[in-house]
């Protein structure tokens, strides 16, 4: 595993001209530099029941989603991994993790809020080439399989589409009682790097972003995503101000 630094979005750009030349490349952004686990792996997850596994925890979760999500749902969405993928893909915690193929919309979800108690944050880089991947069709498997894959279910839903969105499906581990972090996987750690992204850079490259059409509007095309642009475009967030011609200060 590599680690970058950049500094404007230029240095990404070039980066990705560099080093993200094959086909199979896959991204995910985090506004913190965490470990790349699911959800359902987090140790929050597991404060109300202690005593439960995370298995246990993620099938009393998913079945209480399949129950009570049915009015909600489109039509089309009948196989159990459609159903998972829409799950995780809504904030549900599942065994799934978000990446996409688009490394731009990585990037803006990486800087998307202010930086947390002032850490970076990172932009992993996964070249899938050497690593497992799950039919599209192989629904049986989506709970039962026993390694760590890539997971490319149908794009049921527009946000997913407008995203890219595919997933990394995370194995359990008996012998730790959790789900195995990709950057511990012996398969996948040899192929991922990872991009730091400074924290006081979060505001000029959302600014940049924007003007490259990568906002909230676009990754979320409904009137959430919308709405949700159209109040950033009139609020100053917390690392913003109206410095250097009422757009922002970077350093």
């Amino acid at each position: 595993m590599t680690d970058r630094r950049i500094e404007k979005l230029t240095d990404f750009v070039e980066y990705l001209e560099v080093a993200c030349e094959a086909d199979n490349v896959l991204f995910r952004g985090q506004g913190q530099a965490h470990s790349l686990l699911p959800k359902i792996a987090r140790p929050e997850i597991h404060s109300r029941t202690p005593t439960k596994t995370p298995v246990e925890i993620e099938k009393s979760i998913f079945d209480q989603f399949r129950r009570e999500s049915v009015e909600y749902l489109p039509q089309h969405v009948e196989r159990e991994d459609e159903l998972l993928a829409l799950a995780q893909h809504y904030g549900l915690p599942t065994r799934l993790l978000d990446w996409t193929r688009n490394p731009l919309a990585a990037l803006w979800f990486c800087v998307r809020h202010p930086p947390r108690g002032g850490r970076d944050g990172v932009v992993w880089i996964l070249n899938q080439d050497n690593v497992e991947t799950t039919p599209p069709d192989d629904e049986r498997k989506v709970f039962a399989h026993q390694h760590t894959t890539v997971f490319t279910p149908p794009l049921v839903v527009r946000r997913m589409t407008a995203q890219s969105a595919l997933f990394t499906l995370h194995a359990y581990s008996p012998a730790t009682g959790n789900f195995v972090a990709l950057e511990d996987d012996a398969v996948f750690k040899p192929h991922l790097d990872r991009i730091h992204v400074p924290a006081r850079r979060f505001s000029e490259l959302r600014f940049q972003l924007d003007r490259c059409g990568m906002n909230a509007a676009s990754m979320f095309p409904d009137l959430e995503g919308l709405c949700e642009h159209i109040q950033w475009q009139n609020t100053l967030l917390a690392d913003e101000d109206t410095a250097e011609g009422g757009t922002l200060s970077t350093d």
